[in-house]
């Protein structure tokens, strides 16, 4: 993926300098928070943030144990839950995915062996209250992207729901129409921007 710049201030990604649309903005449309206060908005995105942060120190054995804030900490625990319970480790972690044929970028957050049978897998981590209906086209997204003329394809698709108990949920998307769904947001997306 040479020449695929990602400006995380920006959370824009562009190739041989050309704007290059990303998977969750290219989904906002089908995400309803209609009725949600703005500060709980921003106060989940900031949880999100520092969860993904953690979880990914973690795997990279980079993780500073005290630099975790304490709200922090059951999100993390569950993730670690996880992959002792099911002997997930990961193969790829958070990892740049650019689809060429659909013109489109993201960043899948772990790929590895689905714990039931091994089959090559993807997986998100999420830290919402609810898994929202657009995971699986956002999913479907990724996994489009990643298989792109790789010879090594992944099968699977799964969110893993972090919780503030220290609990999870592994739940696997299959629904075959969900690319469908995000390449008409993507369509939509697109019209948008050349019609601003």
């Amino acid at each position: 993926m040479a020449d695929l710049a990602f400006d995380a201030a920006a959370h824009r990604y562009t190739k041989d300098g050309i704007l290059v649309p990303n998977v969750t903005g290219v989904l906002e449309p089908i995400i309803d928070y209609a009725g949600v206060p703005a500060w709980t908005l921003e106060r989940a995105r900031q949880i999100g943030s520092a969860v993904h942060l953690a979880t990914e120190l973690d795997d990279r054995d980079d993780l500073v144990e005290d630099s975790v804030a304490t709200e922090i900490v059951p999100y993390l625990d569950a993730w670690r839950r996880f992959r002792l319970e099911t002997g997930f480790v990961p193969e790829t972690i958070e990892e740049r995915v650019f689809s060429p044929r659909h013109w489109y970028a993201g960043a899948l957050d772990r790929s590895g062996p689905a714990p039931d049978n091994g089959d090559p897998s993807l997986f998100d981590i999420k830290s919402t209250s609810t898994l929202m209906p657009s995971t699986g086209p956002q999913l479907a997204a990724y996994l489009e992207a990643r298989n792109y003329r790789r010879k090594d394809k992944v099968k699977r698709r799964f969110a893993v729901q972090l919780k503030p108990d220290g609990t999870y949920r592994l739940q696997e998307y299959k629904d075959k129409a969900d690319f469908s769904v995000f390449l008409a947001c993507l369509t939509l997306h697109n019209w948008a921007v050349n019609n601003a």
